[in-house]
């Protein structure tokens, strides 16, 4: 993995680039729980 997004030569880890997935991935979950329960109440 880290051969092709080169990950440790741009001065991140592998455990760093998880992290800010997962990180993102649930923002938009919730963004998107958010969003839906506001217009479903409109």
């Amino acid at each position: 993995m880290d051969k092709f997004f080169k990950i440790i030569e741009r001065g991140s880890t592998i455990r760093t680039e998880i992290i800010g997935g997962l990180t993102t991935f649930f923002a938009m979950a919730y963004i998107v729980f958010i969003l839906k329960f506001i217009f479903l109440t409109m």
